[in-house]
């Protein structure tokens, strides 16, 4: 183990500088080293939105599982901070969803809590919904459903995305009801579609999405299944 490499690559993390990253990681320098306050370049990609350095660190064996000082998981991070995207790229690494922190929170908790109700906090939820978050966990902290804080907030959007994810049957195929969805803009079927199945049709729902104009569908898919 090379402390120096590790600690310059941490520097280097939060810099968001990737050219230095790659040459510190060639080196030998690793993605899951931590500093004394449990960062590693893995975790503060997570939790600054860094996009490419995320990617750089999946590939060299970033240790999706990693917990920071709160227990908490990189998805727990990126949620708390409404990085959509990254959000989309850890669901994808298939993070764990639901994993608890030492506040007694999930990332679906997080984005409501800590979250302001923004169209990009609108978007962590819908992504987490769809790859299975329990909408019916309430938090440990205070035994309060991801709902009700979203309402005692006025968080409408993000209340109304819930609620359907509760209420809604299951379609009786996931995948028209995704291709259905995309074409009329409708993100909260779309979030149920995906998350009872739905599977990629040859056309890609993302360019419907975006021959639609719909720009909140084109988010969730891009940061979810990207332009396939």
């Amino acid at each position: 183990m090379n402390d120096s490499l590790n600690t310059a690559l941490i520097a280097a993390a939060w810099r968001n500088d990737v050219d230095d990253a790659v040459r510190l990681i060639e080196q030998g320098a690793d993605v899951n080293a931590t500093d004394s306050t449990i960062q590693s370049a893995y975790l503060i990609a997570t939790s600054e939105g860094f996009l490419d350095l995320l990617e750089l660190t999946l590939e060299h064996g970033a240790d999706i599982a990693a917990k920071d000082s709160y227990n908490g998981t990189g998805l727990i991070r990126a949620a708390d901070r409404g990085h959509a995207l990254v959000v989309g790229r850890l669901l994808l690494a298939r993070i764990e969803v639901d994993h608890i922190n030492n506040l007694g929170w999930t990332a679906l908790h997080e984005a409501i809590i800590l979250g302001d109700g923004s169209e990009r906090y609108v978007d962590c939820v819908r992504l987490l919904l769809a790859k299975g978050a329990d909408p019916l966990l309430a938090s440990q902290r205070d035994g309060v459903s991801p709902l009700d804080h979203a309402e005692s907030r006025g968080f409408g959007t993000i209340a109304t995305t819930i609620r359907h994810v509760i209420e809604s049957d299951p379609p009786i195929d996931a995948t028209d009801a995704l291709i259905a969805a995309a074409k009329h803009g409708d993100a909260d079927g779309l979030v149920a579609a995906l998350r009872t199945g739905a599977t990629l049709a040859e056309m890609s729902p993302t360019a419907i999405g975006q021959q639609a104009g719909h720009e909140n569908i084109v988010r969730l898919l891009t940061a979810l299944v990207g332009n396939r």
